[in-house]
């Protein structure tokens, strides 16, 4: 496999990266951020991926304030879809998260051209190397990336499960760059590897909600407010590690 592919497959979620941004500053369309930082990782899954078979790091971390600024805005979006839904869940902390939304919403609109311009200025300096990927490197990668995750699966720890779960999407999104006949031969159990990361996700969604909450010191704020969704991560949780210890991905 040339590596060029991997180099156009980064190229093209730069591009799709810089597409989001512009049209979210148009129409302010939350999934824009999801889909923005989707293509970051995706790009981030190959830089992390030449970095292991050449021993070195390839750069990528221009990108870095924009992930995080958007996953600011992208984590108070999450957690107002959540608890809204909760009867009885008092509308005045929901007017302040929208206040704090909004804040953070402006400020991140009023730097996207500085924003855009880091991602064309990563997308003009990947200096990833031009040659011939074999596929015996990408089948040890995939093998030595997947002991991580046996390694990890169902030890019963939160932070265990999340990067089980990062460790999953990264790999997934590099999978989803290759060419047919390589995803063939690497004999991945995509699809119980999906569907855990469906799980995974919305039970981070729980968790991640409880936690910002927690963080804010929203005056006012009553530990049983919170009681309903805290019930709801435990049987996540409890569910996704029964699967992985039941399920080989």
């Amino acid at each position: 496999m040339k590596s060029a592919l991997l180099i156009k497959y980064v190229h093209a979620h730069l591009e799709s990266a810089e597409k989001h941004l512009t049209a979210y500053r148009e129409d302010g369309e939350p999934e824009r951020l999801h889909l923005l930082r989707v293509d970051i990782k995706k790009t981030k899954a190959i830089f992390s991926f030449f970095g292991s078979i050449h021993q070195q790091q390839y750069p990528n971390n221009h990108l870095r304030p924009l992930f995080h600024k958007a996953g600011e805005i992208r984590e108070i979006d999450i957690c107002l879809l959540l608890l809204v839904a909760i009867p009885g869940f008092p509308e005045k902390f929901i007017l302040q998260l929208e206040k704090e939304k909004k804040k953070r919403k402006e400020q991140f609109v009023k730097n996207i051209p500085r924003h855009v311009r880091s991602v064309i200025n990563t997308r003009a300096k990947i200096s990833l190397p031009d040659e011939t990927v074999h596929k015996r490197s990408v089948i040890k990668y995939f093998k030595k990336e997947m002991r991580k995750v046996k390694k990890i699966t169902g030890t019963g720890n939160r932070e265990d499960m999340h990067r089980l779960r990062m460790r999953l999407k990264k790999l997934m999104y590099l999978y989803d760059a290759l060419p047919g006949k390589i995803q063939d031969d690497l004999k991945l159990n995509t699809r119980e590897i999906n569907k855990m990361q469906e799980k995974a996700g919305a039970w981070h969604d729980s968790y991640s909600t409880i936690g910002f909450i927690s963080r804010q010191k929203i005056p006012g704020m009553k530990p049983g407010y919170l009681a309903g969704l805290e019930e709801k991560e435990k049987k996540q949780f409890k569910e996704l590690v029964k699967k992985l210890r039941e399920k080989d991905i």
